[in-house]
């Protein structure tokens, strides 16, 4: 079950003694529990209890499950750090947890790594849900959909105009990074409380000012030899810190596109000169926008004939 048909089923009051959430991003885990939480309309001062199996041994966890709720239908209690535990531990714990009174709802979580591959990911997943064969899984792993939907509902509650290639920028950049979106949003917040009173047309503009959007999009514009890279370039001159930010974003993108095989046959000499601009940024030569802009101009032609599309 993913957290689409978890919501669908607490629309429906269907809601379970046990639950397993296991999953890579935090956020969504957390989201999962809110959602189990706001179903039971449970009680947080009396009848809500957040615990780990690092810090309190399986049998007081069972014990604080059979306490009577005081002011809610449900007690509710959240296990937390079961992938701290041995296989051997969890199927202990499952034993002991594997009847449950009505009167109350177990949510256990466990934090897949971020860096664990597909392949990993569908062991560790049957692991743990074998182990734990009464409880309601739910597998939450961001997809494209999510994405979109969550930057858009917290984009939108900004109430500012959001242009719609500052959300595929956030979608691409930060795809396996909800909290780096989090983050980012944040910062776009913070920004424009900063800024008090912007004009509401301008405000996307704005945004994608104080975002890395446009760097990105220098390079996306480089990358396809768009005419209006060197127009890109001069409109966030005056935002950036440094151009060496530019060059970072070139060698990114430049580096993702090799990798996904979407360059034909790469000059490594593009990446060396490159180098050299940013070395002479970092030893403060006055030249340094002009050598860019010679790059930009120059090699923006050459390289379209590398690129593959389709």
């Amino acid at each position: 079950m993913n957290i689409k048909e978890l919501k669908a089923q607490l629309d429906a009051k269907k809601i379970a003694k046990q639950y397993l959430l296991v999953g890579n991003e935090p956020s969504m885990i957390t989201d999962a529990i809110g959602m189990i939480k706001s179903a039971i309309s449970v009680n947080e001062s009396f009848d809500y209890e957040v615990l780990t199996l690092t810090e309190s041994t399986p049998e007081e966890i069972v014990s604080r499950l059979y306490i009577i709720p005081f002011a809610s239908s449900r007690r509710m209690v959240v296990v937390k750090q079961l992938e701290e535990m041995e296989k051997g531990e969890l199927i202990n714990f499952a034993q002991l947890v594997r009847n449950l009174p009505d009167s109350c709802c177990l949510v256990m979580t466990y934090q897949l790594d971020k860096e664990m591959g597909f392949k990993k990911i569908n062991e560790v997943q049957q692991k743990i849900f074998s182990a734990f064969p009464n409880a309601q899984h739910i597998f939450l792993m961001p997809d494209k959909k999510y994405i979109h939907d969550l930057l858009t509902t917290k984009l939108n509650q900004m109430k500012f105009n959001i242009p719609s290639d500052l959300i595929q920028y956030l979608e691409a950049e930060f795809s396996k990074d909800l909290l780096g979106l989090e983050n980012e949003l944040l910062k776009i917040k913070n920004y424009l409380y900063e800024a008090k009173k912007i004009p509401h047309g301008f405000s996307g503009d704005f945004i994608k000012g104080v975002s890395d959007y446009n760097k990105y999009a220098v390079a996306r514009a480089f990358l396809d030899g768009k005419p209006e890279v060197l127009r890109r370039f001069e409109e966030i001159k005056p935002y950036l810190q440094s151009p060496a930010e530019v060059i970072d974003a070139l060698v990114r993108v430049t580096n993702s596109s090799v990798q996904k095989k979407e360059i034909r046959n790469f000059r490594a000499e593009i990446l060396d000169e490159l180098s050299r601009i940013d070395h002479r940024i970092k030893i403060g030569s006055i030249f340094a926008d002009i050598l860019l802009e010679i790059f930009l101009i120059r090699n923006r032609v050459n390289f379209r004939k590398e690129v593959k599309y389709g």
